[in-house]
């Protein structure tokens, strides 16, 4: 009986041996297994990660180019509202306020100023005989010109068409009105070279106004241009 049990135990111990050995080749594959599913999960997320790093950078980066986009549009407009398109002057609103505070100037400091109206003559006829795209480079050309022209607190606007107008400030007596004038007509007293033509001296006309603190404005017109500034607001 004896001798069988220690055939048993025997025969037990290689099977005992060999569960054990297995078990651990089985926890040492299920590690394995573990880790490769840990490694590939790491590998997923950061995968996502970037992806999402990548759709975060774009998508900041539509939001800034929408921004800057609205922005410039934004500015574009405003510009456009207050000056001429073609010539980049002022345009008639930005005058009448101009004019406006001039007046509240004039009437605190006991100054007065002046309102000159420009037009080229035969302006049309370049238009008629050498294209609108001559007359619209002539018209910059003039805007240039008037604009080298115009010293301190003196604004050129352009009203419309071939006219023009420039609001002087400050102005300690009327001679210094009649000087701007003789400067303006100056300034566009040499020929004009456009598109290989050379355009003879544009004569202007310009007529004034002047006025004191007394008066409020309106919209500039030629008709104030030759009478006064009427007493109704901007």
């Amino acid at each position: 009986m004896q001798s069988m049990r220690h055939g048993s135990a025997g025969r037990a111990a290689p099977l005992q041996r060999y569960t054990a050995q297995l078990g651990r080749l089985v926890e040492q594959r299920m590690s394995m297994a573990a880790l490769l599913c840990a490694k590939q999960d790491a590998e997923h997320q950061a995968t996502q990660a970037h992806t999402a790093m990548l759709d975060a950078k774009a998508s900041n980066e539509a939001l800034r180019n929408e921004i800057q986009h609205r922005v410039q549009t934004q500015a574009r407009l405003t510009y456009l509202a207050s000056h001429d398109p073609l010539t980049g002057l002022p345009n008639r609103s930005v005058l009448c306020e101009c004019l406006a505070l001039e007046l509240e100037q004039a009437r605190r400091s006991g100054s007065k100023l002046a309102l000159l109206y420009l037009d080229l003559d035969h302006f049309k006829d370049v238009n008629d005989t050498l294209g609108h795209a001559v007359g619209d480079a002539l018209l910059k050309e003039v805007a240039r010109r008037l604009q080298g022209a115009v010293r301190g607190r003196e604004t050129v606007a352009r009203m419309g068409g071939d006219e023009f107008a420039i609001l002087q400030g400050s102005l300690a007596d009327p001679a210094g009105a009649h000087a701007l004038a003789q400067r303006l007509i100056a300034a566009l007293r040499h020929p004009i070279d456009i598109a290989s033509r050379s355009i003879p001296r544009m004569a202007a006309s310009p007529t004034s106004c002047s006025a004191t603190p007394t008066w409020r404005c309106t919209a500039p017109s030629r008709k104030a241009a030759t009478a006064t500034i009427s007493s109704t607001p901007c």
